[in-house]
């Protein structure tokens, strides 16, 4: 008999193999248009490549961790990774590394997190149902919607394909977290956990309070009540907390320094209210590669649900109110009801009757775009489809043919864009659609105009300015001047930046009138050695950073603790 059942284990551990594989091959089939040295033409993988670039130069400029896009902002810097998404960067910063171009290291990046997205989706269908079927028709839809290869091959929205390649595995890890007393499940959940929250924060927006619900819906409320009979709760709220921890050097500031950008004010924000769907493009959309803006007349923004999804709601609601007919008792169908509650309401917030929702919302206008919820919709959707005990065949058979029609016409790129790796090291642009991490206090229009490095205002009659090295992140000089003066020096002001004047910080003036927001201080005659850099000595910055490094040596030793621990044990055995 344990030979039989030792027999099962292996035939069931092939079949998931192969299903697994069977995933990756699909994968690469989606991307297979990524195959390439060039980067598809997409409103936003242009900005990715810069800011790329910029990472890469953070680092090699001794950023640690990257905060300051030194080249950004026509030299003068900006603060794109304080406020943009890390993890997109920090994976695809290997690659380069590793001496692979821009493009490539961006491509690669893509198709790991469908691959990522694809195989988490798988295995978070076989643990709720055991059904391989299932499981691959799940995956497969996941990655074949239309906002899925939208923000693929027409956005090039790097941070919500990261998100999105990343998520199934946060719902697999509730799913096992009575295992949260095993040596992999502390490694693997918290390097997930904390992937997420470097992946895409406008995503997070909602995703945070979605995962929350879902996990106190799923009866974890209980079982951290009953925290001394259930040890793996206070475990699993262990890990959570530590994967806030070692991100804390992101969020802290994150949070703490948006008030010295524009962004709240910015119509990026507030211009909501033109980007909701009418109803006929939620529930149908031919493909086009237009742009976001969904006024534009034949201007084609393939933003809609999917027959693949419409295909399980009409399914799901028919097959529902078919049986609450037979049966009064509706717990036995309390999953599916929860993810059709969440697939409504997030339909219901893209529609234009919830405006008065979003004007009174003080967290929603941060999505910028109602659409960019399609993912919850995608993901409840498939959610509720896995939550019935029991399916008919015939409906996978008519998904997986329409998932087919996906992947062959939905995955073709408008265009390629090529540059080489010093055009993408020498980008000017902000790398943002509209400006709007911009600092507050800085005048694009008044400083555009001087272009050198140092300017001495007023000016001297007799003058020198030598330059011993100058990077994004750091200016080392020496000034010579006969009188008193102002420098004013081509970067731009944020918290952080520190000038020193023979070995004295200096105060910096960056509200200057003639041109504000650029770094200006006073020096007296005579001769100065100059030091201006980019540190992170803000109080958010440094409390951050302390969490991160606290929370990164906790997260060795636990897992140091719990090898050792699993060592002993299977010794003893």
């Amino acid at each position: 008999m344990k030979t039989f059942l030792k027999l099962l284990k292996n035939e069931q551990k092939k079949k998931l193999f192969f299903a697994s594989l069977f995933i990756i091959i699909f994968s690469l089939f989606i991307s297979r248009n990524l195959f390439t040295d060039s980067l598809p033409r997409t409103d936003d993988l242009e900005l990715h490549g810069a800011r790329l670039a910029n990472y890469y130069l953070a680092i090699k400029q001794n950023q640690f961790p990257p905060y300051w896009g030194p080249n950004l902002n026509y030299g003068f810097g900006y603060p794109i990774f304080l406020f943009s998404y890390q993890f997109p960067y920090i994976t695809a910063v290997i690659f380069y590394f590793l001496g692979l171009s821009i493009e490539i290291s961006l491509n690669l990046t893509m198709t790991i997190f469908i691959i990522s997205g694809g195989l988490g989706m798988f295995y978070l269908s076989y643990i709720k149902n055991k059904n391989i079927l299932l499981a691959i028709t799940s995956a497969l839809i996941y990655q074949t919607t239309p906002y899925m290869l939208l923000n693929i091959f027409v956005r090039g929205a790097l941070g919500e394909i990261s998100f999105l390649g990343i998520l199934p595995w946060i719902f697999i890890f509730i799913e096992l977290r009575k295992k949260s007393n095993q040596w992999w499940y502390k490694i693997f959940s918290i390097f997930i956990f904390s992937s997420l929250i470097l992946s895409h924060p406008v995503s997070l927006v909602v995703a945070g309070p979605l995962i929350l619900i879902w996990l106190f819906f799923d009866g974890f409320y209980f079982e951290l009540k009953n925290w001394k009979k259930n040890n793996y709760a206070i475990k699993f709220l262990f890990n959570g907390f530590l994967s806030l921890g070692i991100t804390a050097f992101y969020w802290l500031p994150f949070i703490f320094e948006k008030k010295y950008i524009v962004i709240d004010g910015h119509n990026i924000i507030n211009n909501f209210s033109n980007r909701f769907l009418p109803v006929k493009q939620l529930l149908f959309s031919r493909w086009g590669h237009g742009g976001a803006d969904i006024s534009i007349p034949n201007d084609v923004f393939p933003a809609t649900l999917g027959l693949s999804i419409l295909v399980i709601l009409f399914y799901s609601l028919i097959k529902l109110i078919k049986f609450l007919k037979k049966e009064n008792s509706i717990k036995k169908y309390k999953d599916v009801i929860f993810w059709l509650v969440v697939f409504f309401l997030s339909v219901f917030l893209m529609l234009p009757i919830s405006k008065k929702v979003w004007n009174f919302s003080k967290v929603l206008p941060y999505l910028q775009y109602p659409w960019r919820l399609l993912w919850v919709s995608t993901f409840s959707g498939i959610m509720i489809l896995n939550s019935w005990k029991k399916i008919n065949k015939f409906i996978l058979y008519i998904i997986l043919v329409i998932v087919l029609h996906h992947s062959i016409f939905y995955t073709n790129p408008v265009g390629y864009i090529s540059n080489s790796n010093h055009d993408w090291l020498e980008y000017f642009g902000t790398s943002t659609s509209d400006n709007e991490l911009k600092a507050k206090w800085f005048d694009e229009h008044k400083n555009i105009g001087i272009t050198e490095k140092i300017v001495l205002n007023p000016p001297s009659s007799n003058q020198k300015i030598d330059i011993s090295s100058w990077n994004g992140s750091e200016m080392v000089y020496e000034i010579e001047t006969d009188s008193s003066t102002n420098v004013l020096q081509k970067t731009m002001y944020f918290p952080g930046w520190e000038a020193v004047v023979d070995g004295e910080k200096v105060d910096i003036n960056y509200m200057n009138e003639e041109f504000p927001g650029r770094i200006n201080f006073s020096l007296e005659k005579g001769k100065h050695n100059i030091k201006v850099n980019f540190t992170n000595n803000t109080p958010a910055r440094k409390t951050g950073l302390y969490l991160t490094l606290v929370s990164i040596i906790t997260y060795i030793v636990v897992i140091l603790f719990s090898l050792f621990k699993t060592i002993k044990n299977n010794k003893n055995q």
